[in-house]
């Protein structure tokens, strides 16, 4: 078999750009962009999520089938990987489109059908890539260094999809920013896959006979016990990545009051990642890919620990200390499953007679999105039921002070001495005012106007959601100034807290529990490698059989 060059190497390891950039951007920025910028409730906004993974739910496993029955000049995989290099673009910039609508309805049925058809759109790209990544080479050691080489460039495009959306955004107008930043990442997600379809190329046999799609079949791989224990790790620690990354811009704005760090804490914790990856391939090839994952597991534990027992009267670097323990933890966490990926599609011929990579791959990416739509949804239900309050615009003099007290209400200081002047409740639509100087006010729609008695000037404006540039309109010598109303009530802070420390701790400790118990170990992969090679007596393979299956 003719061995791979460095650069169908590199081509196809840089398709995972997209499998971890383009998730990781949605897992860190999108639950905020419908939050804040489309403006649709929390729990509506976790349902989005969940809805599309429902219909993931579907389409995984049958894409798994259909691109192991797929028959072409140009194999199984690849054509799948030129449709992707033109639907990525259209799905991802769409994603980040943000409609004009004036209800909720309306919004949620617009990003609805985006997030599914992005999500149909990964589906069929990502199912058949990640098949490909146990076909490209039958080496072991070769097709390591290529998943090896995925998650480099994966952890690349996670950097680059931490540091640089907020700095697209803050180029342009809100909206116009967000689909600018849909836009370009589209077009970087989707050119390696133009790549991958004209220099990579497929190198195990492919049965001539076709197999018709059936259920049983597509969850057959879950009948072998090593592979329900890769989806147990796998699950758990996707599933707590996910809703660290949903919660973390809320944690850095809301609890550490520190918004304005958040590409630097989220690049400090992905070059931790990336820095680490080559020691971590290499412990795992020295002590085994199970103990290098509870190591990883362990440390992330530690870290999360950090995060939840967070004091704001530490100095801010130790945030960046956090974050760095908390990304060497999880690249231990989330490399180790997929390294272990194609070791466990090995099993497959002597549990079914054939290679299933497609059906491995497509209940795998099921799951993957499954998690991370729980995870998701459980984060919007949390903000919604700890009280988390829509970020609306507040605009007051350029010399006062804004913040929202313990009962949800906006406290204005217009002198700045420490004495709240006007009190304000725009769910009730009520307005006290505490200081000597005579006002009037008058709630427009969402917009509530404040203006002094003898003047016709507006003193402060509030809105819920409106814009700025709708609610007032600003002069050039303007005196005013237009804030978000960040401060949330004591209960959000707590929930914070619990999700950040309590959920990933308890998951995590699962996780170690099934790592620990992992059955294919490099002794007893390399025996089953002898046996498709050379073969062994009936009594090693059924000894193999009842380990591994």
């Amino acid at each position: 078999m003719k061995k791979m060059k460095i650069r169908e190497l590199i081509t196809f390891a840089s398709g995972d750009l997209f499998g971890g950039g383009a998730q990781l951007v949605i897992g860190f920025f999108y639950l905020r962009f419908l939050t804040d910028v489309v403006r649709i409730n929390p729990i509506l906004a976790g349902t989005v999520v969940l809805l599309s993974k429902i219909w993931d739910a579907l389409s995984d496993p049958i894409m798994g089938s259909l691109s192991d029955n797929t028959r072409t000049k140009y194999g199984r995989r690849r054509p799948y990987m030129l449709a992707g290099f033109i639907l990525i673009i259209i799905a991802f910039t769409m994603l980040w489109f943000a409609p004009n609508f004036s209800s909720q309805g309306a919004k949620f049925a617009f990003v609805a059908f985006s997030y599914i058809f992005f999500s149909t759109v990964s589906t069929i790209v990502m199912v058949p890539y990640t098949a490909f990544s146990s076909e490209i080479s039958q080496d072991v050691k070769e097709r390591g260094r290529v998943n090896g080489s995925r998650l480099f460039f994966s952890q690349i495009a996670s950097l680059l999809g931490a540091v640089l959306p907020m700095v697209i955004v803050g180029l342009f107008p809100e909206k116009t920013g967000y689909l600018m930043m849909g836009l370009l990442f589209g077009i970087f997600y989707a050119v390696p896959f133009l790549g991958i379809f004209l220099w990579c190329r497929e190198r195990t046999p492919i049965p001539e006979e076709k197999s018709r799609f059936s259920l049983k079949k597509t969850l057959s791989p879950f009948k072998i016990k090593t592979y329900r224990s890769l989806i147990g790790i796998y699950l758990l620690a996707f599933f707590v990545m996910d809703v660290v990354s949903a919660v973390f811009t809320y944690y850095m704005t809301y609890f550490i009051g520190r918004g304005d760090l958040l590409e630097l804490v989220l690049g400090t914790m992905l070059l931790t990642q990336i820095a680490a990856l080559a020691f971590v391939i290499m412990l795992a090839e020295k002590i085994g890919k199970p103990k290098t994952f509870i190591l990883g597991a362990i440390i992330f534990v530690l870290g999360s620990f950090a995060l939840g027992f967070y004091n704001t009267s530490w100095h801010i670097s130790s945030i960046f200390i956090i974050a760095g323990v908390v990304g060497l933890g999880l690249i231990g966490c989330i490399v180790m499953p997929w390294v272990m990926f194609p070791d466990v599609t090995d099993i497959s011929v002597l549990a079914f007679g054939e290679r299933r990579s497609g059906a491995f791959a497509g209940f795998m990416t099921f799951m993957r999105k499954f998690s991370s739509a729980i995870g998701i949804w459980i984060v919007g239900f949390m903000l919604q039921f700890s009280g988390y309050i829509l970020p609306g615009d507040v605009i007051v003099p350029s010399d006062s002070n804004v913040r929202i007290n313990s009962e949800s209400q906006i406290e204005i200081d217009l002198a700045k001495d420490g004495i709240t002047d006007i009190l304000i409740n725009m769910d009730g639509e009520e307005v006290s005012f505490l200081t000597e100087t005579q006002m009037d006010y008058t709630f427009d729609g969402d917009s509530l106007k404040i203006s002094y008695i003898d003047s016709s000037e507006l003193a402060v404006v509030v809105e819920k959601d409106l814009k700025v540039s709708e609610a007032y309109n600003f002069a050039n010598d303007s005196t005013m100034k237009s804030i978000k109303s960040f401060n949330q009530p004591k209960s959000f802070i707590f929930g914070l807290r619990v999700i950040v420390f309590i959920l990933p701790g308890t998951l995590l400790l699962l996780a170690i529990f099934i790592a620990a118990r992992y059955p294919l170990t490099q002794e007893h992969h390399l025996k089953l490698l002898q046996h498709y090679k050379e073969g062994l007596d009936q009594e090693e393979v059924d000894a193999l059989r009842i380990l591994l299956i």
